[in-house]
């Protein structure tokens, strides 16, 4: 009996409940640590590509696509070490990349296997379906948790532009020995507070131009969805009950009455109870049925396949279109409205606070080329938005994905630095020594 092996498989149980995005997230959160503690580049990328290979074959000897990508970065790597001409090096990757994807093509692992559910699971014996039901309930349970959602899809959205901003702020002040500073963290923490709790929240007669709403959506590209996805996964708005579906989906009345009758005491639990919590078969929306539906649903809405063990938001079983039943709760429910004016602050702040740190940036000093570079980008964005604005939306939201990643050093420095400030202050008082 291994030391520590409970701990282990718990670990494992929630590593691959985590999406293939979530997984990268977290491993570019460790590696810009790793980035930042280790000085020498060729330790920086040995430390980073050794915590790969350690995360990713500690746990799963199976050659899987996640298995691929751990051996392309570290053929990657070995190229980019060795080889010294820049176009060469470019080169040899891109046919490292083509050569490993037309061997997995036409390899065996693609088809149904990718989405967690065996090809042959309908000829399975019963008791093994079951199992295998089961145990995909489990993982969405895991997979759908708060923690996971705040810990992956909120690190680019709103721990980038609020939590991370105030870090590196705190991080400042505390290296200038600022009284002002720390006031405007104060203000910082205090402002979010007012706009969420105390100002009173006026739901009708707001007004929103059509072009302000519809660009927000930016025909579901936008970022409507992040307020969605916030709304949902920290469980803001109702969970659907076994008593919505029946009101929304049964319409004959003598089989809802049947439904009602056999689920008269869980009506107003979460719809659906976990795999293993019901002994029957009885009811149609159940089991072999269910697990199909996935199959057939995963490609056509994602938001609202009925994944086993995962509970859902009300308005996620409506029969509408994701747009029509949560636009008037971002744009009018009181939630939505509390949620969209913590929203705004964070983001403008941000954007203001980095227009304010021009001369911590240098943005006055910056080369001519990366000048012309980053002037070009701007008018390609401006040229995307005129022509479709979902699609120039797409477009920053790429350039605005990449600068959070390449920004997790600084987030990372920022941290450290705090601990380091805060200790000196300890020890040697606020003012600081020459």
């Amino acid at each position: 009996y291994p030391p520590l092996v409970d701990a282990k498989i718990d670990f494992v149980k929630w590593y691959y409940s985590m999406s293939f995005g979530d997984i990268f997230i977290m491993l570019a959160l460790f590696s810009a640590i790793l980035f930042v503690l280790f000085k020498d580049l060729k330790i920086k990328i040995a430390s980073i590509l050794v915590m790969y290979i350690i995360v990713y074959f500690s746990f799963n000897m199976e050659l899987d696509l996640f298995g691929f990508f751990i051996l392309l970065g570290l053929f990657s790597v070995a190229l980019f070490v060795f080889v010294k001409n820049l176009y060469i090096k470019i080169i040899c990757i891109a046919l490292l990349y083509i050569g490993i994807y037309v061997a997995y093509e036409s390899g065996n692992m693609q088809g149904s296997e990718w989405f967690g559910i065996d090809a042959d699971f309908v000829n399975l014996p019963e008791e093994e379906q079951n199992k295998v039901l089961k145990d995909i309930s489990s993982k969405n349970e895991r997979k759908n948790s708060t923690w996971i959602f705040t810990l992956t899809s909120l690190v680019p959205t709103l721990i980038h532009v609020y939590l991370f901003t105030g870090l590196f702020m705190l991080f400042g002040a505390l290296k200038s020995r600022s009284k002002t500073g720390l006031l405007s963290i104060g203000f910082f923490i205090l402002i979010p507070l007012m706009l969420v709790k105390f100002i009173p929240v006026k739901k009708d007669g707001n007004y929103l131009s059509e072009y302000g709403k519809e660009a927000y959506y930016a025909e579901g590209t936008g970022f409507f969805n992040t307020n969605v996805s916030i709304l949902r996964n920290l469980e803001l708005v109702p969970k659907a009950t076994y008593k919505d579906y029946a009101d929304i989906y049964i319409d004959d009345s003598e089989y809802k009455r049947q439904y009602l009758e056999y689920y008269k005491d869980s009506l107003n639990k979460e719809w659906p109870l976990p795999i293993g919590d019901l002994d029957s078969n009885k009811v149609p929306d159940t089991r072999t049925d269910t697990i199909l539906s996935v199959v057939k649903q995963i490609q056509e809405n994602p938001y609202k396949t009925p994944s086993l063990g995962q509970t859902y938001s009300l308005p996620d079983i409506q029969k509408g279109s994701l747009k029509d039943n949560w636009w008037s709760i971002v744009f009018f429910s009181e939630m939505g409205i509390v949620l969209m004016r913590f929203i705004a602050f964070a983001y403008l702040y941000h954007y203001l606070n980095w227009f304010s740190k021009t001369e911590v940036i240098r943005w006055h000093k910056v080369p001519k080329v990366r000048f012309v570079g980053v002037i070009s980008l701007w008018l390609v964005a401006c040229g995307l938005y005129a022509y479709d604005y979902a699609v120039g939306l797409s477009f920053l939201f790429f350039l605005s994905f990449t600068h959070v990643l390449l920004e997790f050093p600084l987030n990372v420095t920022s941290i450290i630095g705090i601990g380091k400030e805060t200790r000196a202050i300890i020890k040697n008082g606020f003012t600081k020594k020459e």
